[in-house]
């Protein structure tokens, strides 16, 4: 994995954009590389989908922590994407939420998206409720 994330987020950092084109950059890369990690992360398998996560916050978390503000919209993008799961999701943020710091930072960083989500899902099941 980490060679694809590698690949996928040097070419962000080949652009050298502002922050704000570097979110849509990251999400626009993702959307073309999807059928390739999608390759490598198996659909059913959730720990593959939860180790794309955690590759994906290693890279952001090297030379000096230079793209850590965009894990939480490669984490979106991720899901957006239907490359993760939203049970990957839960589950990365299960084993990080416990994490001391500074090595919870990820986590941290990404509490607006799961609270999002979380509150997504509530809905979603109170719909389904609904129709019953």
């Amino acid at each position: 994995y980490q060679r694809r994330v590698r690949g996928i987020l040097g070419i962000v950092r080949q652009k050298q954009l502002d922050k704000r084109s570097t979110f849509s950059q990251a999400q626009e890369m993702l959307s073309k590389w999807k059928n390739l990690l999608l390759a490598f992360v198996k659909a059913e398998n959730e720990q593959d989908q939860v180790e794309l996560i955690y590759g994906f916050q290693e890279y952001c978390s090297e030379e000096g922590n230079v793209y850590a503000e965009l894990f939480p919209h490669i984490l979106k993008a991720l899901y957006d994407e239907e490359i993760i799961s939203e049970e990957a999701v839960f589950k990365w943020e299960a084993e990080s939420k416990n994490l001391p710091p500074p090595e919870d930072k990820f986590f941290l960083m990404s509490k607006q998206f799961l609270e999002w989500l979380k509150t997504a899902e509530e809905e979603e099941e109170d719909d389904d409720d609904d129709d019953e």
